[in-house]
């Protein structure tokens, strides 16, 4: 008898952590949403979450990155490399305050997620073999933006990590050229 009373008690705990888990990971989902618009200011991404900013240093931000690629694949063509880069702007800013707080090892693999959602946006924008000079202009500003706050970083706090930014510098300056034709 008290081998059943110890697994019904497992079984039960079992499922209220579960139940919890579910009703936290709906609750957060319904909460954390990107709205794409087509607007030229990049205002493409409206985050609210009630425990405050999830950054990359928090418990749960896998799940905010999960939920914003997932939320990118059911956008059309342009919404979707706009909130590309207005993801890469966020990360960028993540990444600028970690290294403002010497969290350098952090900040650089912020750093490199932010690069690599603006070079898909770059790529994205190639594959669609537009001619919208509107989206075309928004990628480059954003590539400048970008160059000068890693031109920044560089030269605000030189870190070990000064190849890998230069790498990415270099890699931006491969994109804007095949942009600019």
């Amino acid at each position: 008898m008290k081998i059943f009373t110890r697994f019904k008690r497992l079984v039960l705990s079992l499922i209220a952590i579960w139940g919890g888990l579910g009703i936290l990971l709906v609750s957060f989902f319904r909460t954390a949403e990107i709205v794409a618009t087509s607007q030229p200011n990049l205002e493409t991404s409206n985050r609210r979450i009630y425990f405050g900013e999830v950054k990359p240093d928090h418990v749960l931000y896998p799940l905010v990155a999960f939920k914003e690629q997932a939320s990118l694949n059911f956008l059309s063509s342009e919404n979707k490399i706009r909130g590309e880069l207005r993801l890469a702007d966020i990360r960028l800013q993540f990444a600028q305050e970690f290294f403002n707080d010497d969290e350098n090892d952090l900040a650089l693999d912020t750093l490199i997620k932010a690069e690599q959602l603006l070079f898909m946006a770059a790529q994205d924008f190639s594959e669609l073999n537009q001619s919208n000079h509107e989206l075309r202009q928004v990628i480059l500003l954003t590539l400048y933006r970008h160059q000068a706050a890693l031109n920044q970083i560089l030269t605000a706090s030189p870190t070990h990590q000064d190849t890998k930014i230069n790498e990415l510098i270099e890699q931006q300056k491969g994109v804007v050229q095949s942009l600019a034709q």
